[in-house]
Formats: structure tokens, sequence, C-alpha cells
């Protein structure tokens, strides 16, 4: 158990385990090797879900098409397919495939990376401002979270926003507890403007550390010659965060804003609080933190995770008394998260993917508050058999979840037979063939819009995309269809069914190849390659997902 610290130091003054005695040695060299298993148990899952390359899914297929169609200058602009995610990020990934290739293993790489590293920074972190056994069980909770594991394994921004997150939280402890220290303050503002060119949920932590260190500084926690470096960094994170917005940010939000692509913005509406109507915050409050937010290590929808939300609490109100400094420094991005989304600028809750800044500070204090409830209910003698069942429990989960990446590396059946369907289809393509895909990027009246068949749709253009020697066409005019001498040229269709009431539009599709093939000539032959299937009453079968081609070969 750490100690108070003596009344004439600040609270966030380092306050390690106590000195351990000659008896009290193994015990502490048997929790050091339970965490080691920890931490090579969550890393080693990494490592597998990232081995088995996974087929990529919808939303990093909208992501991943930029990676194929862009480079580093054009990053800058908008993204394709309505995408929002950080300019830093994008150079990083793009570096990757540049050298990799356009594998999921390529394409994966930077992100795993970052997850392996926010698991180190956590380790670091849990052991700077924890007690040993609170430490051990919330590096359990971080290490067997799935959802951190998942969205460390994504093409996705969202291992980043974990990384910048730890890290920026563990310099800023530790200028809180050496404010003398100039290189502390270098390292943390040059972290803070780095973070928000990679992460844009960074500023809620670099913003809540600022929050933070102005109260350390006005309570006199700081001392006076530590103002300067305050004030540079406040300047220089606003100055860094305002160019950002300017130059990056605020041109790809009004470009989705006028996209049809993406998800309805009315879709986030149930994550902001309704300010105006105060009585709504209670069950709005309980709603969101008692649900997918606090899924760790295990949860779902509320009031599934309540039992983490409670070990959080337990947590803060234990911490409270000791670090009061380090329960502000934790809880703060929660703070500004909370005004956004009053403001409807960012979710709070509603899907773990979005909140992973919040992650560190949940598995913190949960695994502080487990510890707690841990030695108020057991017995000092058999704490550490306690401790050790809680992090065998933790392990398995580890272990649980590389047996499942394994056995099914997709995320259903669909997805495997979707992802064999577009690679067959391609391998029956020549190098010099012509693709027109019959689904359009864009609304227009003779061909169906591809947002409405969402990622199924998106996965079927990167692949098309990445694979492909000649780029294919999207819903060219039917009349402008045309091929070189000796051209084979196919019509694509992607049919999915993901929303009731979406049909095939046989009509256009009909109307589109006869159009076709008055220009292309010759009678095509006809191919499709079926994905998911059902029967009804009768007997019949009813198709639900499939690619449709017609294939026109020189005459």
């Amino acid at each position: 158990m750490d100690t108070p610290a003596p009344s004439h130091q600040p609270d966030h003054a380092p306050s390690n385990e106590p000195e351990l005695t000659t008896a009290d040695a193994p015990t502490a060299a048997h929790y050091r090797r339970l965490l080691i298993i920890l931490v090579v148990a969550s890393v080693l899952w990494r490592i597998v879900r990232y081995a088995v390359a996974m087929p990529i899914w919808g939303d990093e297929a909208f992501l991943a098409c930029n990676f194929v169609m862009r480079g580093f200058a054009g990053m800058i602009k908008p993204l394709v397919y309505g995408q929002i995610a950080p300019l830093g990020f994008m150079w990083a990934n793009l570096a990757a495939t540049k050298l990799f290739g356009l594998s999921e293993w390529g394409l994966r790489l930077v992100p795993t990376l970052a997850g392996i590293t926010g698991l180190l920074l956590f380790v670091r972190l849990a052991r700077q401002v924890l007690w040993r056994e609170a430490a051990l069980m919330a590096v359990g909770i971080f290490a067997g979270s799935y959802y951190i594991v998942r969205h460390s394994v994504e093409i996705k921004p969202y291992s980043f926003d974990l990384m910048f997150s730890i890290a920026l939280t563990v310099s800023a402890w530790g200028v809180l507890c050496r404010p003398d220290r100039w290189s502390r303050w270098a390292v943390l503002t040059l972290l803070a403007m780095v973070a928000t060119w990679c992460s844009y949920p960074s500023v809620f932590v670099s913003g809540g550390i600022g929050l933070v260190l102005t109260y350390a500084l006005l309570s006199g926690q700081l001392g006076r010659k530590a103002a300067l470096g305050w004030f540079t960094y406040g300047v220089l994170l606003c100055g860094t965060a305002l160019a950002m917005y300017v130059l990056y940010a605020k041109p790809h939000a009004e470009a989705v804003a006028h996209s049809a692509l993406f998800e309805d913005p009315a879709s986030w509406a149930r994550t902001f609080p309704d300010i105006s109507k105060p009585w709504t915050l209670p069950v709005w409050f309980f709603r969101e933190h008692l649900g997918t937010m606090f899924s760790y290590p295990q949860g779902g929808s509320a009031p599934r995770s309540a039992a983490t939300f409670v070990l959080f609490c337990v947590g803060i109100v234990r911490l409270w008394r000791t670090k009061r400094t380090l329960v502000l420094l934790l809880l703060s991005p929660f703070l500004l998260n909370f005004v956004a989304a009053a403001m409807h600028k960012y979710p709070y809750g509603g899907s773990q993917r979005v909140v992973q800044h919040l992650a560190p500070a949940i598995c913190l204090l949960a695994g502080a508050g487990l510890a707690v409830v841990l030695e108020r209910f057991v017995k000092a003698e058999k704490l550490p058999s306690a401790l050790t069942v809680a992090s065998g429990i933790l392990i398995a989960i580890c272990i649980g979840g590389i047996v499942m990446d394994i056995v099914h590396p997709e995320k259903s059946s669909r997805v495997r037979r979707r992802d064999q369907a577009i690679r067959e289809l391609v391998g029956e393509t020549g190098p010099g063939d012509k693709w027109i895909v019959f689904n359009s990027t864009k609304r227009v009246p003779y061909a169906p819009y591809l947002g409405d068949w969402h990622g199924r749709g998106a996965v079927f253009v990167f692949d098309s995309l990445r694979w492909l020697k000649n780029k294919p066409e999207f819903a060219p005019p039917p009349d402008s269809i045309s091929r070189e001498p000796g051209q084979t040229v196919w019509i694509v269709a992607v049919y999915a069914n993901r929303e009731k009431g979406i049909k095939f539009p046989e009509d256009q599709w009909s109307a589109y190849v006869e159009a076709a093939r008055k220009h292309l000539g010759g009678v095509p032959e006809h191919e499709e390659f079926i994905i998911k299937r059902q029967f009804d009453g009768a007997g019949n079968p009813i198709i639900l997902e499939s690619l449709r081609v017609y294939r026109f070969n020189p005459s």
C-alpha cells in the first residue's frame, strides 16, 4: 500500500510502494512475474491478431482507399470517401505501405506497433503512480481488454489515440513530480504538439493536462520557477491546435459535412448530453458509463459494464486521499470530452473506438479499485493468492483471444466468402483487362450509389484498387463505355442487402449492360459470385449478397 505524502510535500510527489522487507521480497517477485506474463500474453495477442491478417472490413477499407489513391501531399486535402483521420497517422501509415506494400500486414503495421507501445507505456505509468497490487490489476485489466487489442490492430487511428493519451499522461506526471526539470517540460510540450497532429482526441488529454498544471501552479505545488514552463506549454499547445484545426481539420470536417457516403451525424446524438434538459442528464450519465465506454476488460451495452464503473469509482475515492492531483490528471480528459459532446463536436461514449483516449484512465482507476476491494474483503495472508487468481483470469482472457483469432480470423463467414469472391474474380482478370463497376461513388440516375452498400461496397472498392493492374472505372455513363482493340471488358456490380428494403436495381442493371453491349458488341458471358444466400418458405433461393459480372471478350 502506498502511504500519504508528508504534509510538506505536494500530493503529486512520488509515493511508490513502501520499502520491502526480506519476508515481503518473495511476494513482490511473484507479482513481478505475474506482471511480465500479463504483458507478454497481451503483446502475443496483438502479434497473433496481426499475423493472421484478418480480412479488411468496411471502415478500414474506406480509409485504406486513401493509401492507394493519394501520396503524401494528397493526404493534406480532404480524404476520399468522407474519412476523418489525423495527418500524422495518415503519413505514418502511408510510409509503411510504401515500404511494405498494401497487404493487410503493411496496412496494419503502424497501428499494431502503436498498440504495443501503448501497452508498454501503460505498464510504466501504472508502476509509477500505483502501489504494486493495484498496478498489477490495472495492467491486467488493460492487457485483457478485447477492445483495446482489437482497435490496436486496425487500419484506423484509434491506437494512436490510446498511445498518445498514455504518453502525455506519463510525461505530465513526470513534470508534476519534478517541475524543476526543464527537460521534462520540453518533452511534454513537444509531445503535446506532435500529438495534436497525430490524434484528434489527444487535445482532451493535453488540454486537461493544462488545466491540472494551472491548478498545481495556483496552489503552489509547482513553484514560481515553473510558471515559464506552464506558459510555454499553454501557448505552444494552443497555437499548434489552432494551426492544425485551420489548416487541416476544418477543411476535412467541412468536406465530410457535404459527403453522403458516411453515417448521419445524428447517429451520434445519443452520446451528446442535452444540457438544455438537465433532468435527462442522470439517465444519460448512467447509460454511457455503464455501457461500452467502460467495457474493460469485458462488458457491453448498459448495464453490462457496471462492475468496471463501480471499481473505477472506488479507485477514484482511494487515490483522492493521497494523490489528488493524479485523480484530476486522469479525469480532466473526461471533462473536456463532455464539454465537446455538449457542443455536439465529439461523441462521449457510444462506441469504444472513439474513446480510446479515455481507456488508460479507466483501466488505471478500475485496477486501483479492484485492488482495494480485494484488500478489503480478503484476509492479508490470502491476498497474494487472490491476486494470482485474478491475474490468471486476465491471462486466460488473453489466451482465449489468441485462440479465437487463430480459429476465426475474420468477423464472420460472410466476410471470408466475400474476400474469396473478390480474389477469385480478380484472379480471372487478365493484366490488360478493363473493369467497369456498375456502382457509383456519387449519386447518378442510371446506377446505384455505393454508399447504400456501406462497408461491403468499400471493401470491394479497396480490393479492386490494390489488386487490379488497371484501375477500375466507377459507373461511367453507359454511352461513354469503350475499349482498346483486343481488350476484354468486365462490368461488375456489387450487391449487398445490408439494410432491409435495399434491393438490387434489376432494371437499371439490365439497361446498363444493354447500353454497354451496343458499344462493345458481341454477346457477354454472365457470371455471379454468390457470397450470401438464404431460402424462402418454398425453398427458393434469395441472394442477399453477391458480385454480378458480365464479361465482354474481344471479337
